[in-house]
């Protein structure tokens, strides 16, 4: 009976910290249903789940702005419209790296994405033109 009891309370401590460090996520299914953003594919037997797009808004209008070099993390490009936004270009087209130029642009912000830069809201642009160019190289950097 000692044995017994001795050998349940050990086990406790053990049950009690795996029961701790299990994680719980929500069933495949449930996440689709909650959130429309997730789909769930078979690939040998295993159900895995891809995220089909990132959570945008799209910008109806035009923006102008104007296109700064950052030296943070290593150096970025940014937008800073008009109104004062801060935009995170995606894939800014090498033409329009120019510091200082000033550009019209349209586009989708993108929410719930993290960056390096940890600067301005991620924007994904869909159409872009250049109005007054910058300088063709980021300002304290000779050409490469």
């Amino acid at each position: 009976m000692r044995f017994a009891l001795k050998n349940g309370l050990c086990l406790l401590p053990v049950t009690l910290l795996l029961m701790a460090c299990q994680t719980s996520e929500p069933a495949p299914a449930e996440m689709a249903s909650s959130s429309g953003k997730v789909a769930a594919s078979k690939q040998g037997g295993n159900v895995s789940n891809k995220l089909i797009k990132q959570e945008r808004r799209p910008v109806q209008e035009w923006q102008h702005g104007t296109v700064k070099y950052l030296t943070m993390e290593g150096g970025f490009y940014g937008i800073v419209t008009d109104e004062g936004k801060k935009l995170l270009p995606m894939g800014l087209a090498a033409e329009y790296r120019q510091h200082g130029a000033k550009v019209r642009v349209k586009g989708e912000l993108i929410k719930d994405m993290m960056t390096i830069q940890q600067w301005g809201t991620p924007f994904k642009i869909t159409e872009i033109e250049l109005l007054a160019p910058g300088l063709k190289h980021p300002p304290g950097q000779a050409e490469r």
